[in-house]
């Protein structure tokens, strides 16, 4: 402790002496600060030591003043200590020869932290976009932080002093700042554009770097009808540079995942697999995005009848009259009509079809009803399946139940994600755009 004071006392009666020598224009101190008018120019590290020069014309001695020691200490004759970081005014008196006052000059004089060894604790950062509306976004700000890393001062751009010394840019246009803030060393940045950038960030002189990509993401589908005991393939799509080239996504950078493993399972390619009948949710994870993709599960008769069904609702035009010929339907028409080829005649052996109480009647003297109806429960949870058939009931007909109108199943829609993309929302799907919201009972054939 002893040998350090010797040595500090040493160095600051060595620059006192250097601040009282004659100085020439050619002599040079390695501690010499000359101060300008420019006041950018007028810069120190803190805890650095020396000697500050001043140039007052006719000038022969000069006595210095500081106006802000807690940041800058200097002696009568200009030896001068950086105590911390930030500005102080150091006023300066020039004397002739005979001791008259012949000039007075003020300088701000920065001091700024030693960032020889700052780096960032982060080389590159991938971000990802969307605008599919089912789709969650953990990050829809698109906002990175990180840390400056060996940085003995603490950077705090709340500072006004701080924030006119760091500055932020990008390598490409595409990819701007929308904000920017540095708390106790702590960047955090947002972003809008697409594509790749280096982003550059100047702290008290020392130029830091890394790789910012936004990419574009997507999925191709939502909701998808898949046969028991089959399999398929879901990908994510991506987009380094706009929303139109494409590519497929590498496995590695998704993880999947399912609401219902004993209904779908899905590989860590993105392979799912029909186990049962049922529904279930397979979730992409890509970064900050979220994509689901609502599975149901069927036979494939069930598919076939389904699929039968849309296309003789877009085919044709509704009739009651006409309902059994072709180019024409009505609902219960159109749902024999599509399950027919495919072994389900629901217990009529001639080629006319029965009304939709009739259909309802079969299935339930056959014990086919599903419990609850076309509400509740049995969406939020995704209850019913593909195919099944949903009667409106209490029409006051004469008819079994009061049933007016029949409507088939055609899947699930998945509408998103809620309460933070920690729930789904779903809907039923229709094979037409009629559907039943009303009270209905369900049969499953």
């Amino acid at each position: 402790m002893k040998l350090k004071k010797s040595l500090t006392s040493f160095f600051v009666l060595f620059v006192l002496t250097l601040c009282l020598s004659t100085v020439t224009k050619s002599q040079v101190y390695a501690s010499e600060k000359s101060l300008m008018e420019d006041n950018n120019n007028n810069v120190v590290t803190v805890k650095s030591k020396g000697c500050f020069k001043a140039d007052i014309k006719k000038a022969r001695k000069y006595r210095y003043y500081s106006y802000n020691e807690s940041v800058v200490k200097v002696t009568d004759e200009g030896a001068y200590v950086a105590r911390n970081v930030g500005t102080a005014k150091i006023y300066v008196r020039g004397f002739n020869a005979k001791g008259s006052v012949v000039g007075n000059r003020s300088y701000n004089v920065n001091v700024v932290p030693v960032t020889s060894k700052a780096s960032l604790s982060v080389s590159e950062k991938t971000l990802y976009t969307t605008d599919l509306t089912s789709a969650y976004d953990s990050n829809s700000q698109k906002r990175v932080t990180f840390t400056i890393k060996n940085m003995p001062y603490k950077i705090n751009t709340d500072n006004s002093f701080d924030a006119s010394n760091v500055s932020f840019k990008t390598s490409n246009s595409r990819i701007k700042i929308t904000s920017q803030s540095i708390v106790n060393n702590k960047v955090t940045l947002t972003f809008e554009g697409l594509g790749t950038a280096k982003v550059y960030i100047n702290i008290f002189g020392k130029k830091l770097a890394y790789k910012m990509n936004i990419y574009y993401a997507t999925v191709k589908s939502t909701s998808e009808l898949l046969a028991r005991g089959s399999k398929t393939k879901l990908k994510v799509y991506i987009g380094k540079n706009n929303k139109k080239n494409l590519t497929v996504a590498s496995p590695n950078l998704i993880k999947w995942g399912t609401t219902r493993a004993s209904v779908a399972k899905v590989s860590k390619n993105g392979t799912v697999s029909a186990i049962k009948n049922g529904n279930a949710i397979l979730v992409a994870y890509i970064g900050n995005l979220k994509f689901g993709n609502i599975i149901s599960i069927t036979s494939k008769n069930k598919i076939s009848a389904v699929k039968k069904a849309i296309k003789i609702y877009k085919s044709s035009s509704y009739s009651q009259a006409r309902r059994m010929e072709k180019g024409y339907y009505d609902c219960s028409s159109l749902v024999w009509r599509a399950y027919v080829p495919y072994g389900y005649n629901f217990g009529v052996t001639g080629n006319w079809a029965p009304t939709a109480a009739g259909l309802a009647q079969y299935l339930a003297n056959k014990g086919k009803m599903v419990s609850g109806q076309v509400y509740g429960n049995n969406i939020s949870n995704y209850k019913l399946q593909a195919g099944d058939l949903a009667f409106g009931t209490g029409g006051g007909n004469g008819r079994y139940l009061g049933i007016y109108h029949v409507e088939m199943l055609a899947g699930y829609n998945f509408n998103g994600f809620g309460n933070n993309g920690k729930s789904y929302n779903v809907s039923v799907k229709w094979a037409t755009n009629s559907g039943i919201w009303g009270n209905s009972v369900v049969g499953r054939p």
